[in-house]
């Protein structure tokens, strides 16, 4: 792209866990070190890639002090370069090393001067320097396809030299590609990897997958909209919040996709599949968008690479996996280049109530505060849902957000750690009442004393919003039905108290829910459709109809024409054509059943069912598959009669059916329970006894066709 500036990221899907051996050349400072990186680990981070081959560089010790300064804990280096990593020696930054692509030769044809490498750029600096990544060239098998042969040797080799050095189990070796060795990525269903390529990426494939090694993707949703304007929108880009006609559904799995950078990530993992690879992890190694372009790439600008940047930060540190596979989703990671964007910014959701304790906190947010303390982790801006992080600068007028470069001195007598136009760092100390303000507003919260909470929260607002006529910054949260996963993580984080350990007998005659294995499954699915001209919704594509006779008098009476098992299907057929019938579903007393509700439709469906009580044991966005039972929670959820199937998305429960009868499975909402959401589950036992089933009283009113029957004594 001629002309074109970009703002680099590179991002971790899921970050492996490196521990780091005793060496007689530890210290207590890099034992502590290392103890620290690995409980980092467990959390989303935002670093930054970093190359030595441009002019007016920093020093590596100005650098090593700015990214000290910006509390980035994680970087890549374009190459290996000695002054960094001394640099970076017993601190808590976390660094990817690169071997570039004019040393692949001497590397791939000599296991000598590979061990040599590894001893010069890794033995030399390891531990004081937490390498934990080794990136082989960059985009070879497309920039440099002469040197394909060599790519694979090299890997092995400088692996082998680690496997020497006792550090392959901490230090990964792989090498980036491009997304141009992938072909048809959408639908990502049917992606597969250039033909060409399939006698290097095939051992490439088997080495990754069986040193626990990651494949790396250079994905730029920007050339993807580019190259399909018209057909892919911008929004789905951008990350932007969507409507459902526009989110890209793959015809063959029905996944929704909401951005396109999610759908180059699971194409990625079909392509591998098809060489009959499912354990290699996909790593991106660089996404961005340009922030300059020229005369024809109007959509490369400042505005939108800021949006990029900050929607990509915010899906990083939700923890959302992609549609193919929602079940990788913790331990995520961002390298965000040093370019236009190196702050970010913690800043409150419109629709909050101004009177919650998170929003307090999260309006008092920026460098300086809570958030800067708590070196800038995805947990000290988040408060429970109503805080998002941002790249883009919210300060607006005279009011001046903690951490921008417009601070005013005058107004929060604050003087950012801020980086001139030649890159040097000015380190500045201060003293901030706001600051002051968000520690005792957050102590106040801790010990409760929420007369103090609201003195310390009128001179956060006081110093924050500086008197604005403006609203507080940032978009208006999504709802359920565009954003999901805030409202799933509330749900699933419903849990059952343990501590009360009273017995809970079941059919199977385990004390708990988990540990019975389902006798079956059984999956719903709802609606809309119009029969006859006319709207009705359904179940499995049966829109309910109403007998003439209770159901339950006609299956005691045994009375033919009413009803007959096996009316609906036990899971959803294909299309979304619908017929009316009086549906029941079979099943039979005693048995332990796995029930999954899919809901397809753009609106949050509620089910419930009589005369049971079930656990929800798991609910994600996307197609429910046999592969998201790994997801479930089989410890301590909560047993319930009602429960919420999100959009475009599923919910699992439990259930033994130790109750005899004839039961309603239902939509809680009344128009579309009336119009045909619902059906009922006869649970049979052959038994008749009354220990089961207790007989109909003397007294109980006998119609439509049950009239004149009769009924046993009571």
């Amino acid at each position: 792209m001629a002309n074109s500036k970009f703002i680099t990221y590179f991002i971790i899907i899921v970050l492996f866990c490196f521990t780091v051996p005793s060496t007689a050349k530890s210290s207590a400072l890099v034992q502590e070190i290392k103890q620290q990186s690995q409980e980092q680990d467990k959390e989303p981070f935002v670093g930054v890639n970093i190359g030595t081959d441009v002019s007016d560089l920093l020093s590596p010790t100005e650098l090593v002090s700015f990214l000290q300064v910006q509390r980035i804990s994680h970087i890549r280096l374009y190459d290996a370069n000695q002054d960094i990593l001394k640099a970076l020696a017993k601190t808590k930054i976390r660094v990817i090393i690169s071997v570039p692509n004019n040393q692949l030769l001497a590397i791939g044809s000599s296991n000598t001067t590979a061990a040599s490498w590894v001893g010069r750029n890794v033995v030399a600096y390891y531990p004081e320097t937490l390498i934990t990544g080794i990136a082989v060239g960059d985009e070879v098998l497309t920039t440099v396809p002469s040197s394909a042969p060599l790519l694979l040797p090299a890997i092995q080799s400088l692996y082998s030299a680690l496997v020497a050095a006792n550090l392959h189990t901490q230090i990964k070796v792989s090498t980036p590609h491009a997304a141009s060795i992938i072909l048809d990525t959408f639908p990502p269903s049917q992606a597969y990897f250039n033909q060409s390529l399939t006698s290097v990426m095939v051992p490439l494939l088997q080495f990754l997958s069986t040193t626990g090694s990651f494949l790396m993707m250079n994905l730029y949703p920007y050339y993807v909209f580019m190259e399909n304007k018209g057909v892919v929108p911008l929004d789905n880009s951008l990350f932007k919040p969507l409507t459902p006609s526009k989110e890209m559904v793959d015809p063959n799995t029905l996944l929704h996709y909401t951005n396109v950078l999610d759908a180059m990530i699971d194409a990625a993992y079909v392509s591998m599949k098809n060489l009959n690879v499912t354990d290699v992890v996909v790593l991106v190694s660089e996404s961005g968008w340009p922030s300059k372009g020229d005369s024809k790439e109007p959509y490369a600008s400042k505005d939108n690479a800021d949006t990029y940047n900050s929607n990509l930060i915010k899906l990083v540190l939700d923890r959302s996996g992609t549609p193919l596979h929602p079940e990788i989703t913790s331990r995520s990671g961002t390298f965000l280049a040093n370019d236009t964007t190196n702050q970010t910014f913690c800043i409150a959701m419109d629709g909050v109530d101004s009177k919650t304790l998170q929003t307090a906190l999260d309006w008092a947010c920026g460098p300086g505060s809570y958030y800067q303390k708590e070196g800038e982790t995805s947990g000290s801006c988040d408060f429970k849902g109503v805080a998002m992080i941002t790249t883009t600068d919210p300060s607006h007028g005279s009011c001046a957000f903690p951490g921008s470069k417009k601070v005013s001195s005058k107004k929060t007598g604050t003087i950012l750690n801020s980086t001139e136009a030649n890159g040097a760092v000015k380190k500045k100390s201060l003293t901030m009442m706001t600051s002051r303000s968000v520690i005792s507003l957050h102590h106040a919260i801790k010990q409760e004393k929420w007369d103090q909470f609201w003195h310390f929260y009128g001179q956060v607002q006081e110093n924050l919003f500086c008197n604005s006529k403006m609203g507080v910054y940032g978009p208006i949260p999504g709802a359920p039905t565009i954003q999901i996963a805030p409202s799933v993580m509330q749900a699933r984080s419903i849990r059952r108290n343990l501590t009360a350990s009273e017995p809970r007998p079941n059919p199977q005659g385990s004390y708990h829910n988990g540990m019975i294995t389902p006798s079956r499954t059984i999956m719903v699915a709802n609606s809309a459709s119009y029969i006859n001209g006319k709207q009705r919704y359904a179940v499995n594509g049966v829109s309910y109809v109403p007998p003439d006779t209770p159901l339950k008098l006609a299956d005691y009476f045994k009375i033919s024409g009413v009803f007959n098992l096996g009316s609906i299907p036990t899971c959803p057929p294909s299309g979304n054509n619908a017929y009316f019938q009086t549906s029941v579903m079979a099943a039979n007393f005693r048995e332990y059943v796995e029930i999954v509700f899919q809901n397809w439709e753009d609106t949050v469906q509620s089910w419930h069912i009589d005369g049971y009580s079930f656990f929800v044991v798991g609910m994600e966005g996307g197609q429910w598959t046999p592969s998201s039972r790994k997801v479930y929670n089989l410890r301590d959820t909560v047993s319930r009669c009602t429960t919420q199937v999100y959009p475009r998305s599923w919910t699992a429960i439990y259930v033994a059916l130790d109750n005899v009868g004839m039961w309603n499975i239902r939509s809680e909402n009344w128009a579309r329970q009336y119009l045909g959401q619902q059906f009922y589950l006869r649970v049979y036992s052959s038994a008749n006894s009354w220990r089961d089933e207790l007989p109909i009283p003397r007294n109980a009113l006998l119609c439509g066709r049950a009239r004149g029957s009769h009924t046993r004594p009571f």
